[in-house]
Parts: structure tokens; sequence; C-alpha cells
């Protein structure tokens, strides 16, 4: 056999993967981390605090803080963390493993991740309630950060939350997944070692806002980031613990008196953009019907439907959840009567 057969293959891969190392390096000079880092114990973590001046001037506020969906992190929220930090204290950040933050030990559930932003909000501002803005997964985290620290909480907007009833009830109507497989993101990572995704165009943190684009700095960012290795680890890493995550939620048995404010989208997968056949009609319906079981979290709940909308609501609803926010934390500074 012709050695070239051999060699051949394996110099243009060597080539390939030293080129995408390459345009890693100069991906981090063009877009270093916009914020400040904090060890944690073991990993730092990204993260910015907005409004500060609130803080002092206002230390009756809650702390606003947003937790991104899965595959997502801080930027992902555009310029909604600004525009509530003009009125309160905000912390955004991203979880280990995702945008600037670095890789966390151990499994990467609900339970760990919400530890994890305990310690950092202790770190950063020290023991203050905090508002919790949640979207998609991150709901989840903000669910249980509520179990665990119910006196540091002082209220929860859920934003098209993951809910634990949803997988249950599409598998009995026959509803296919809507997870991307482990396949695919193993495939995919070995297509990024390469440079075959950075060549395709295909960036993984991009999601499709119909009428939102993000500023061209934040989209480059983006697509810096996608191309990490870390970034897809974690990506599988959390969807693998995902089920023990769900479990995790299950067993909770929360009744919080604390604001927690609902926001559906009543077209979270989006018709446009699904896969051919893919029910969407049936999917949204069921998704829509599994958050408002939320309500029964909180003795103050209420639920709000987003008509037309798709399930970036920070993005492509950014004034509506402005409005939720600004309800929920002043809803959250009203004295409970006795």
């Amino acid at each position: 056999m012709d050695s070239s057969l051999i060699l051949t293959p394996l110099l243009l891969a060597a080539v390939a993967a030293g080129a995408e190392r390459i345009a890693r390096i100069r991906d981090g000079r063009r877009h270093p981390a916009p914020g400040e880092m904090k060890d944690i114990g073991g990993h730092k973590l990204h993260y910015q605090t907005l409004g500060a001046h609130h803080l002092e001037q206002n230390p009756d506020d809650p702390l606003v803080v947003f937790e991104a969906d899965a595959a997502d992190w801080s930027t992902h929220f555009g310029e909604l963390p600004h525009e509530i930090a003009k009125d309160f204290p905000v912390l955004v950040y991203d979880r280990a493993g995702l945008g600037w933050s670095e890789e966390g030990a151990g499994p990467r559930d609900v339970d760990t991740l919400s530890r994890e932003l305990h310690r950092l909000i202790v770190e950063v501002v020290g023991e203050r309630p905090a508002l919790i803005v949640g979207h998609g997964f991150g709901s989840l985290v903000a669910r249980m950060y509520a179990h665990r620290y119910p006196f540091e909480t002082a209220g929860l907007v859920l934003l098209d939350s993951d809910c634990e009833g949803f997988g249950k009830e599409s598998r009995k109507l026959g509803l296919p997944s809507s997870e991307p497989s482990p396949l695919l993101l193993r495939l995919l990572s070995v297509a990024n070692y390469f440079g075959i995704l950075r060549l395709a165009r295909m960036p993984v943190a991009i999601p499709e806002t119909p009428g939102y684009q993000f500023s061209a700095r934040a989209h480059s960012a983006l697509c810096a980031r996608s191309f990490l290795p870390s970034i897809l680890r974690t990506i599988h890493t959390e969807q693998n613990c995902k089920p023990s995550s769900m479990q995790q939620i299950e067993a909770l048995e929360d009744r919080f008196e604390f604001p927690v404010r609902i926001l559906a989208a009543e077209r979270s997968s989006n018709p446009e953009s699904a896969p051919k056949g893919f029910p969407t009609h049936e999917f949204n319906e069921l998704w829509v019907n599994q958050q408002r079981k939320l309500l029964s979290l909180s003795s103050d709940s209420k639920f709000a439907l987003a008509a037309n909308c798709h399930h970036y609501l920070a993005l492509g609803a950014s004034e509506w959840v402005q409005e939720a926010i600004r309800e929920a934390q002043n809803a959250a500074l009203i004295p409970v009567e006795g």
C-alpha cells in the first residue's frame, strides 16, 4: 500500500487542527472577557456587575441575577441586563465552561450549578437577596437556588422555562424530542477540533430570533466562543446531567411566599426553523400548558403568554420582559403583612 494514502490524510488533519488552534488564539485576543473573573473554589466564573451604584444607593433593592438557557451565556440576554441596570443592581454571568468562564469539575446538574451561583453572589456582593431571571434550563437552576436559599431569594422571573413534566407528557403524545442527541454533540466536537464548523460557518451559539439582530461585536464574540472545545464539552456535560437535574427538580415540594412571574412564548418552537414535519403546534401547546402549572410555586405567582413570540423572549420581547422584571422587583419590596 502506498504510504502517501495514509500520510496525506494525517498531514491534512494535523494542518487543519493547527490552523483551528491558531484561529482560537486570535479570537481570544480579539474578544477578551468583557467582565471580571471570580474564583469560586477550583475554577473561575466570568461575571459583570451593572448598575453597581444602586448597591449603595438602594440597599433594600434585590440584586437582579440573569441565569441563561442551556448552551447559552451572558451575551445571549442582549441589552436586557443593561436596561434593567438603569433602575436596579444587576449581576450577569456565565456558568462554568460557557462564555468566558472556566470549566468546572463534578456533575453539571442544577444542584451543583445553584451552589456555584450562590458562591459567586456572596463573593461579589455579599449576602444580598436575589431576584433571579432564569431562561429555559436556567429557570431550573433558579428554582433550585430558591429551594436551597429561600431567605436569600427575593423572587423568580421564569422566561419560557423548562418544566419537569414536559418530557413525560411529550412521550405520551408521541412527540419527537427537541433535545440535541449525544451523538450529534460528539460529531460536532470532532468537526470543531479540525476547524470544520468554522469553515462551514456553523457557530453553535447564535440563536434564531425573528426580528432581532445582535450587534456586530456581540455576534462576532458569540461566533468566536462557539468554536471553543470547552463550550461543546460543557453543552454535552450539562445535557448528560439533564435527567438527574429533572429528578432533582421533581423532588422539590416548594411553595414560596415571594413573587414568581412566569412568561411563556406562544411559539417557543418556531415553525419556520423547525425540521420538516416537526409538530410545532402540538409541541408549543404542551409547552405552554406545562408552564402554567408553575403557578403553584408561589402564593404570589402570575402567568403571562407572549403571543407570536419565540423562545428567546429577552431578545424578541425585551420591553415586555423588562416590565415583568420591574413588576416582580417592586412586588418583592412590598412588606408582607402579618
